[in-house]
């Protein structure tokens, strides 16, 4: 009994003609090519895209707890911290 191996490499690579530049199949004949490309965005990239130039929150405190991080006068209760994220994980 024979065995062929008929996953050897380049066994199934396709005939090309660097002439032309292009892929033919065995017929000579060039594949169909597409002349356009499209682009489709889901819905929530097309709501990402519209709120990204929206401000959201009180533009005062951004700004004050900005400044207070840079600063370093901004403090964490690590207490409610950790209840907060406790709470949270019980919650979802």
């Amino acid at each position: 009994m024979k065995i062929e191996n008929s996953n050897l490499i380049g066994a199934s690579a396709p005939v090309g003609n660097p002439n032309r530049g292009g892929m033919e199949d065995m017929s000579g004949a060039a594949p169909a090519t597409s002349k356009s490309d499209a682009v489709q965005i889901s819905s929530l990239g097309s709501a990402l895209h519209a709120a990204s130039g929206k401000v959201f929150g009180n533009t005062n405190q951004i700004e004050n707890l900005r400044s207070n991080v840079r600063s370093g006068a901004y403090t964490v209760d690590p207490l409610q911290l950790s209840r907060r994220i406790v709470n949270d994980s019980l919650s979802a």
